[in-house]
């Protein structure tokens, strides 16, 4: 995914993946993981 859209947008993508870098590990992984299901579910209900 590139980073497409308002820069703001964009610097806000990187500092994420910069988290995401420094802090890497497998709860991490786990949290998103579970996050995105959830974000799924809950669309799929509009």
């Amino acid at each position: 995914q590139g980073y497409a859209g308002s820069p703001q947008a964009a610097l806000t993508r990187l500092q994420y993946d910069l988290y995401y870098i420094k802090h890497q590990s497998l709860w991490l992984d786990t949290l998103i993981m579970l996050k995105t299901i959830m974000h799924a579910i809950t669309l799929r209900g509009r």
